[in-house]
């Protein structure tokens, strides 16, 4: 009898296997970029809500309780004082970034200095209203996420309004709300 050589046909060839892992290598190299912008965003989404939500939460605080309020002429400045403390504070708009400055009176020894400054921002900047927990991150570099607004507008009844609040990077918005209304114990209008 004459013996018959059998294949095998079980299997890939090294050369085989070989072309299947270049071509899945070329597909994931070619998709992580993306995959990462993709990441990135819901990351600055993420956060930018967050921020967003720390900042309306803030903004309410010190100014549903604050009284004898005036809003600067270009609405970028509110100056008021607490009714916790008394104390006056303004929040402003310093560039890119919300800021809360209080000013705490000294002691009757030094009446030539009525009032000096301290600072108590929640965080450090660029952005005082970002928390220490959100600090790294917003950071991102050289353009790190940001909180602004356009204007403050005071009106009769002791509402204040908060136009067009944005949170996002530098150059590109996120989240915004068009208007924040608060209810103050009241104020009025610089000229």
């Amino acid at each position: 009898m004459i013996a018959k050589k059998h294949k095998n046909t079980e299997g890939f060839t090294f050369a085989e296997v070989l072309v299947a892992v270049l071509i899945l290598v070329m597909i994931t190299a070619g998709l992580m970029p993306a995959a990462m912008r993709a990441y990135q965003n819901a990351v600055d989404a993420s956060n930018a809500h967050a921020l967003l939500t720390e900042t309306v939460n803030t903004l309410r605080s010190e100014l549903s309780t604050a009284w004898d309020l005036t809003v600067s002429e270009d609405g970028k400045k509110i100056t008021y004082k607490s009714a916790g403390t008394g104390s006056e504070s303004i929040i402003s708009l310093n560039g890119n970034a919300i800021e809360i400055q209080k000013y705490t009176e000294l002691p009757a020894s030094t009446a030539s200095k009525p009032r000096w400054f301290t600072s108590e921002q929640v965080a450090p900047s660029p952005n005082p209203l970002i928390s220490e927990a959100m600090k790294k991150q917003t950071g991102a570099g050289n353009n790190p996420m940001s909180v602004k607004f356009e204007k403050a507008i005071l009106n009769e009844d002791g509402f204040i309004t908060i136009e067009n609040i944005e949170v996002g990077r530098t150059t590109n918005p996120i989240v915004k709300i068009d208007n924040l209304v608060i209810r103050t114990l009241g104020g009025e209008k610089t000229p």
